[in-house]
Parts: C-alpha cells; structure tokens; sequence
C-alpha cells in the first residue's frame, strides 16, 4: 500500500498542492499557483476535503491523481512531472 504526504496550501495568496511518496520522496504531483487557482474556482478541488476523515482524504488524493492523468489543465503539459 502506497502512502502520501499532502502538502496543501490552498488559502494562501499562492496556492500550491504536493503530493509526495511517503516511502521514496518522489513528488508525484506538484502544482502552483495558477492550476490550483483554476481547480478551485471550478470546484474540482475543495479546501475540506482536506479536513475530514482520512478515507475523504485518501479519496480526494486518487481524485487529485485522476485529475494529473487526465491532463486538466489548458496548456496540454504532463500533469505529472516526469523523473
């Protein structure tokens, strides 16, 4: 079973998401200002989904990680970084 750690800073005047590997260190997602702007404002991602109950949160990270394969966002870049 893979485990994350989710650096969240969703309310600040710079947003930014991470969701890192527990076990190896590797960002798996990284995403700034602009796209969490975006992912908020269409309600894809919601600060208290990230307050609840660690199965919420284990759900919203795979929802993070569908959201990164599906390439969301506008400017056609890998969601994910590639290592």
């Amino acid at each position: 079973m893979m485990t994350y750690i989710v650096d969240a800073w969703l309310e600040q005047p710079q947003p930014r998401l991470r969701v890192t590997d527990r076990r190896s260190g590797r960002v798996l997602i990284d995403w700034g200002a602009e796209r969490v702007r975006g992912l908020l404002e269409r309600g894809d991602l919601v600060v208290t989904d990230f307050c609840c109950s660690p199965q919420r949160v284990q759900d919203t990270v795979r929802e993070l990680f569908l959201l990164a394969c599906c390439r969301c966002d506008e400017s056609g870049l890998p969601a994910i970084p590639r290592q």
